[in-house]
């Protein structure tokens, strides 16, 4: 079921989205095709691979006889309608997310509108669980030149998510393998799994690490990230970072297989005890 609840406050580029893949279940559980609905709403051909691929948006009116059509009704199809009406109000995100690269801008939208992050970390820690010192030796690596500055105040800002009185649910899978890499150098790391281990200890953060000895697991050599929202729980957004890029996977089918995934880690992983310890073991072995 669709909800409202903070609309205001969720971007018109999540909306879309939200939208999009609304319209992708609905159609696709109705078992009818692109250009039936295309035709049935008196919509211009090629309209709902438009709405679908979030090329064009959905005005109200248009959303309210769509979904109409494909059988939504009651609350369910007005909460499709707002979000429909929400994803074509103008914004000012790009100012909001000032200091980021191009590529990472539509992610950060969709980091502050969601309300669960789900992380697979394979290489490095989180950005969101990142000391200052930390970040800054990752980013000293990338190829941010003289906005290395710009993009370290950045992404500390971005942290403010995990607090205040709504804060972001976040869940860290986080690879053994991870914390005996020296980003920074002994201190750096001896700092950074200080943190860790502290906001470990808070209600909406959640760190579980798998153990170099549990050998091949679920989802190896991928690292991923999984967002959820409250205005919409069943959607989904999967985001995979590459050296050539990004890519996100909202359809259904796709969000499930990564889903399962993390499903399958939960159970691969220690628990939260047990993770701490094993933090604090390394920290003692490699960076006393």
């Amino acid at each position: 079921m669709v909800q409202t609840q903070g609309m205001t406050m969720t971007s018109p580029t999540v909306l879309r989205r939200i939208a999009a893949a609304e319209l992708v279940r609905h159609r696709e559980a109705a078992g009818i095709d692109q250009v039936d609905v295309d035709q049935a709403c008196e919509m211009s051909r090629g309209s709902t691979s438009r709405y679908e691929t979030c090329y064009s948006s959905m005005s109200a009116s248009t959303a309210r006889r769509v979904f109409s059509f494909l059988g939504v009704s009651g609350g369910e199809l007005e909460a499709l309608v707002e979000i429909a009406k929400g994803s074509r109000k103008r914004t000012s995100e790009a100012v909001s997310v000032k200091g980021l690269p191009n590529w990472f801008q539509s992610y950060a939208i969709l980091e502050r509108a969601a309300s669960q992050i789900t992380e697979l970390s394979l290489s490095v820690i989180p950005g969101l669980l990142q000391t200052r010192e930390y970040a800054r030796a990752v980013l000293q690596v990338g190829q941010h030149g003289s906005q290395l500055e710009e993009h370290l105040e950045t992404r500390m800002a971005r942290k403010a998510l995990l607090e205040g009185e709504n804060p972001l649910k976040f869940w860290a899978i986080i690879h053994e393998s991870v914390f005996s890499r020296a980003v920074g150098g002994p201190k750096v790391m001896s700092a950074q799994i200080d943190h860790l281990i502290s906001i470990a200890d808070t209600e909406n953060v959640t760190i579980q690490v798998i153990p170099n000895s549990i050998g091949a697991h679920p989802a190896m050599g991928t690292s991923f990230i999984q967002m959820r929202f409250a205005i919409a729980p069943q959607f989904g957004v999967i985001y995979v970072e590459h050296h050539g890029g990004t890519y996100y996977y909202d359809h259904p089918a796709e969000v499930e297989r990564y889903d399962l995934a993390h499903r399958q880690l939960m159970k691969t992983a220690l628990n939260d005890d047990k993770s701490i310890q094993l933090m604090q073991r390394v920290k003692d072995s490699l960076y006393p």
